[in-house]
């Protein structure tokens, strides 16, 4: 009978300070691998001549691959996973992140590291010559069953496609080649490696019921959630300027042609692009759907003709969209008419959507919202003037991240102030055209009430004397950059990629 031995035991695979998660006992693995396979049999025999196949790979471009996953640190495994999960992944770019795999660590070091010694199996290349891509002495300092970097590579991959579920298939994929690649280095046989995938799952698994690794894999989650950390940064006023893209990036870029107005290919291009708001319409059907399109008729952006509000979804869906903002001259594409629920599914965790509501279906629209779980990744605005209540503590802008869109002249101010007196403040304030004088007052009221200004570049531009999105493309820090230096902190933009350049480069 084996003898089960429980976490921890050896921490020879994490730095002596290191904080774990698990406490307690921690996980029995004895209890959950089968057992090494014995010399001489055919588990043992199939091993070895896994190892000999393999040593065909020296010097390939797959043995170089192997040596680059030898390095298990953190700095080095958010590299190494980071095109598989789409995101930038790094101790700067992704601390919470990090610090979630930092603490994780010691528990899969110590799970695996408890049972090796109780399996004392042979590295392979002591069993049979052959090459190895890692040095041979510090290899032969402990044994081969279970692997130890294909359980931390198999549990950082089981944790990132848990956190990033979009891009799970290609984050499972990195962490099978991670192990495949301890085979190819000649440091473990096939069941060491096979074993400590089922050692990672055991150890992941039990790393949910602690407290603490629940909490760091919700702020992992939120900060992966690249939406919910544009809306971090447009709650704090102080974070820098906020990119925002009128129905979509719809206008050619240079290397990328261009896209229909408030369509998914817009959408897409924007989060390729980093782009931090996308500004999109909605209107209802005949039949009560919820769709994106700017008009109140097809005429422009379709090969169709008539009222959004007299077409049923079917039909609406059944017209092509036509490129950027549409017109008779633009060719047609292939792209449909999305429905809110379709636009609000593509942004999930990749932009946040500026939904500008043209029909009388706030309710409406907002209920949607609520369906996608969407609510802190959206913006809904509404028209305030001097006799309007807060209306971000009304139903139904009282339920999402809300900016009223000002209506005024020089009671501009005033009406900030209004608005920002409820118990829930709006995020910010939209300016409506006006003389670049009334800019300063603007900016002042809606630093007082914490709030953001958003200011279009749209046209001929909505500040006078600054100009508008032509202007700046031949001159962007006079246009751009003055608004900025104005107190300006979201730009709305038919050029939001050479805009966020711009803001990128400052």
């Amino acid at each position: 009978m084996r003898v089960a031995i429980m976490l921890p035991l050896l921490l020879a695979a994490q730095p002596a300070d290191a904080q774990r998660y698990l406490t307690g006992p921690g996980v029995a693995l004895i209890d959950v691998l089968p057992p090494a396979p014995a010399r001489g049999s055919a588990g043992d025999e199939a091993d070895r001549a896994a190892f000999r196949a393999t040593r065909t790979l020296y010097g390939s471009p797959r043995w170089q691959q192997a040596i680059g996953d030898v390095d298990e640190g953190v700095p080095a495994m958010l590299t190494d996973f980071a095109a598989a999960a789409g995101r930038s992944l790094s101790l700067q770019a992704t601390p919470a992140v990090a610090r979630l795999l930092t603490r994780m660590r010691g528990d899969v070091a110590a799970a695996v590291n408890a049972v090796k010694p109780v399996y004392a199996r042979r590295r392979p290349f002591l069993m049979d010559p052959g090459p190895v891509c890692q040095p041979r002495g510090i290899l032969e300092k402990s044994f081969d069953y279970p692997s130890g970097h294909t359980s931390w590579g198999t549990a950082v991959a089981l944790v990132l496609a848990e956190l990033l579920p979009d891009r799970a298939a290609a984050i499972l994929t990195r962490g099978r080649e991670y192990g495949d690649s301890r085979v190819i280095c000649g440091a473990h046989n096939v069941s060491a490696v096979t074993a400590a995938r089922q050692a990672a799952a055991a150890v992941v698994a039990r790393l949910h019921g602690d407290a603490g690794f629940r909490r760091d894999m919700e702020a992992a989650r939120n900060e992966l959630d690249r939406a919910l950390a544009i809306m971090a940064r447009i709650a704090d006023p102080e974070a820098g300027t906020i990119v925002v893209a009128h129905r979509g990036c719809h206008t050619a870029i240079a290397g990328a042609g261009s896209a229909p107005e408030n369509s998914l290919a817009a959408l897409d291009r924007c989060a390729t692009f980093g782009i931090d708001v996308m500004e999109a319409d909605v209107r209802m059907t005949r039949d009560g759907h919820l769709v994106m399109i700017h008009d109140a008729t097809v005429d422009r952006t379709t090969n169709g003709r008539g009222k959004v509000a007299d077409l049923t979804l079917v039909e609406l869906q059944a017209l092509q969209l036509r490129d950027d903002l549409g017109g008779p001259a633009s060719p047609l594409t292939g792209h449909r008419i999305p429905t809110l629920e379709a636009m609000l599914a593509a942004a999930d965790g990749r932009i946040v959507l500026n939904l500008d509501i043209k029909d009388a279906v706030h309710a409406e629209t907002i209920a949607a919202v609520h369906r996608a779980g969407a609510e802190g990744r959206v913006i809904v605005k509404a028209t305030a003037g001097i006799a309007s209540p807060p209306l971000a503590i009304l139903a139904p802008f009282d339920q999402v991240p809300f900016m009223p869109m000002l209506s005024g002249s020089v009671e501009l101010p005033q009406v900030i102030a209004r608005q920002a007196s409820g118990s829930t403040r709006p995020v910010g304030y939209e300016v409506p055209r006006l003389p670049l004088a009334m800019l300063a007052p603007v900016v002042a009221a809606a630093r007082t009430a914490r709030g953001r200004v958003w200011a279009n570049s749209l046209w001929d531009g909505f500040v006078t004397d600054i100009g508008g999105d032509a202007q700046a493309m031949r001159h962007p820090d006079a246009v751009w950059g003055r608004l900025i230096r104005s107190g300006v902190s979201i730009i709305q933009t038919d050029q939001p990629v050479p805009l966020r350049q711009f803001v990128a480069a400052r």
